[in-house]
């Protein structure tokens, strides 16, 4: 893999996706999310958190109200000019840096969690990013990945988009974008990490899928992926 040539197709296609994915969140959304964040980073406003391939902020601005140091990372500038606006604008503590998931600035056992949404299925070297996430990580800490899901199945979008990037080397780098939940289980263990789970979070509801052409053929689950370093 010629990665400087993948890295620069990814984060160009999602500086021109940016602002479709810059939407206003209703507050019952907002809530039911911030919720599930709550429950599993727990009471200890100090536990820092960092949200890998952030977008434009929605999880980390959440985490950031919560009261948890909290660093936004992406690959996309225009995607992070995005999260800078709504942390202003919903008062979140969050600060934002362009970086990529695989080569963290952070030195070993330093954050206490990493989180991200429908990101995981994006990773290019699964067992690199994810020992990379498991080093920064200090003892007692973890992973959230939340992702949509069939049960049984897994991540689908290889299904639904055989080109997602419409380039072949970096479309033939998407190793996890059909993985099976046990095959994420796996990855996610062989990585260090423990007390590897995959649950349904039937609280954040349902989301439908398009089949590519901007046609709705079907719906899936959040999942949350966690894991903790013991």
């Amino acid at each position: 893999m010629e990665k400087e040539h993948v890295l620069s197709v990814i984060k160009n296609h999602w500086n021109k996706k940016a602002a479709e994915f810059n939407i206003d969140r209703n507050a019952d959304e907002i809530g039911r999310w911030e919720k599930v964040l709550s429950e599993f980073l727990g009471r200890d406003k100090s536990k820092s958190v960092v949200d890998i391939g952030t977008g434009t902020g929605f999880l980390a601005n959440i985490t950031g109200k919560l009261g948890h140091p909290t660093i936004g990372m992406d690959l996309s500038r225009e995607m992070l000019k995005y999260a800078v606006k709504q942390g202003e604008t919903c008062a979140s503590s969050a600060m934002y840096i362009e970086g990529n998931a695989s080569e963290l600035p952070f030195v070993d056992d330093s954050i206490d969690y990493i989180v991200n949404a429908r990101f995981i299925w994006t990773l290019l070297e699964p067992e690199i990013t994810l020992r990379e996430w498991f080093r920064v990580i200090r003892r007692g800490g973890g992973i959230l990945c939340f992702n949509t899901m069939k049960e049984g199945i897994g991540i689908t979008v290889k299904q639904r988009k055989k080109e997602f990037y419409h380039d072949k080397e970096t479309d033939s780098n998407l190793e996890v974008y059909g993985a099976s939940m046990e095959e994420l289980r796996e990855k996610i263990e062989v990585s260090g990490f423990s007390d590897v789970k995959i649950k349904n979070v039937p609280e954040l509801g349902e989301v439908l899928k398009d089949n590519g052409k901007g046609e709705i053929c079907d719906s899936e689950f959040w999942y949350a992926i966690t894991a903790r370093k013991e």
